[in-house]
């Protein structure tokens, strides 16, 4: 026993001996990561090759901790400052103030995965197109007000990008002027080709009209959804290996009574009890969608691209079915006759048809739905303003192509700046 205490203690002082060693260490490494940090702070370095030696000498860091660098540089050194950066493996705050630059030329810091921030010099007056692109930890960017021109996709894919500003200065786009229109209450022909950002209201012109249920709205969409209470099926296959080598597959049915939007067929069932258990009360209404095909921009019309950016942006809101008692009792003997004919259980003289929350025309049983019922929504997606960046063409607008051949064209809900617009287009 006395041997055994003996020997865990000289291990005991081995490894205080060894973490001594390996906290001077530390501490060493620290004062000559120091001093190295020291020695370059506020300092600028002026080559790519004085670059990449200071960041060899750096130790491992993260996206949230990067090493501060100022450089000189010119227009043709930039590519070559993102390639030593990337190469180093480690993550930079790039500070280029001070330096007379007069563009970051397309594709200059492209695919720079470990660029983590850049101030960019306040002679630049232009950012070209994928100057950024795909700077996957790029978070922050500092854009000076002597920057007038953006291209399309200089930030594009900069997933960690969350501190952009776009200042007022950028007026132009692939370098193609976007003029800021405030008033559209004119055709203006002065406007005539031109690119241009603004702000309306999309106003419908039509009346959309639900006949069926005494519907009849000014609105750029009519919605009828209707829904179906059924029965769906879904399996687990699960396989088990037996001790002989052999092996056996088991498929689990399970049933869940929900809504859905179409009608489950319900004969291919594996359970017998289920096969064809399904039914609808009503399956001649369909669901629908009604557009407005005119809608004015204030004296503008919009055209049909822009109409479709809409649809699926604005959120709809219920709009009231008009239908009279008599209407409802007609709908009533039909649902009645229909639920005798599928086998749907109910009292004798039920009432199956409901007009609910003014919107919700429903079929069967409302306090407790059963396999069977049908509920109709009704809603409208309203006049709403909106903000575009489009070429116009005399009283509406086109697709605008930039030099390169690229089209384009932004719709944003709301009154949205164009400085907004723009950040939107250029990091998407």
């Amino acid at each position: 026993m006395g041997k055994k205490k003996e020997k865990k203690e000289f291990k005991m002082k081995n490894k205080i001996n060894e973490l001594t060693v390996q906290v001077f260490g530390i501490i060493a490494l620290v004062a000559v990561f120091t001093l190295s940090a020291a020695s370059c702070y506020g300092q600028t370095i002026n080559s790519v090759d004085a670059l990449k030696t200071y960041l060899d000498n750096q130790p491992a860091n993260g996206p949230d901790k990067p090493i501060k660098v100022t450089m000189s540089a010119n227009v043709p050194m930039l590519p070559k400052i993102a390639e030593a950066i990337n190469s180093a493996g480690k993550y930079v705050s790039l500070n280029l103030s001070g330096n007379a630059l007069t563009e970051i030329p397309s594709k200059a810091f492209q695919n720079c995965e470990t660029l983590a921030s850049i101030t960019i010099p306040n002679s630049v007056t232009s950012i070209g197109g994928s100057a950024f692109r795909k700077c996957i930890n790029l978070a922050s960017v500092t854009i000076p007000n002597s920057v007038t021109n953006i291209w399309i996709n200089a930030f594009d894919g900069c997933v960690s990008l969350n501190n952009l500003t776009i200042p007022n200065s950028v007026t132009s786009i692939d370098g193609t002027m976007v003029v800021q229109v405030n008033n559209v209450t004119i055709v203006d022909p002065s406007l005539n080709g031109k690119l241009i950002y603004a702000s309306a209201k999309a106003d419908p012109n039509d009346i959309l009209s639900d006949d069926l249920f005494g519907v009849s709205e000014k609105a750029i969409a009519l919605i009828r959804l209707v829904e179906y209470y059924q029965y769906e099926e879904h399996s687990k296959t699960e396989k088990m290996y037996i001790l002989d080598g052999s092996e056996e597959t088991t498929t689990t049915y399970t049933y869940e009574k929900k809504w859905v939007t179409s009608p489950v067929n319900s004969a291919g069932f594996a359970d017998p009890e289920r096969k064809k258990s399904n039914i609808v009360l009503e399956n001649d209404v369909k669901s629908g969608l009604l557009y407005a095909k005119k809608i004015s921009f204030g004296e503008y019309k919009l055209p049909a691209f822009i109409i479709e950016e809409i649809k699926g942006s604005v959120p709809s809101i219920p709009v009231k079915a008009h239908i009279s008692d008599s209407e409802l009792a007609a709908w009533n003997n039909r649902i009645a006759q229909r639920a005798k004919s599928v086998g749907y259980k109910t009292g004798s003289n039920a009432t199956l048809a409901y007009v609910l929350q003014d919107n919700v025309i429903y079929f069967g049983t409302p306090s407790s739905p059963q396999i069977g019922d049908v509920r109709i929504t009704l809603a409208k997606v309203p006049p709403t303003d909106i903000s575009i960046i489009a070429r116009v063409v005399g009283s509406t607008f086109e697709r605008y192509f930039d030099p390169t051949g690229r089209t384009f064209t932004s719709v944003a809900i709301g009154r949205t700046s164009m400085n907004t617009m723009i950040k939107t287009m250029i990091t998407e």
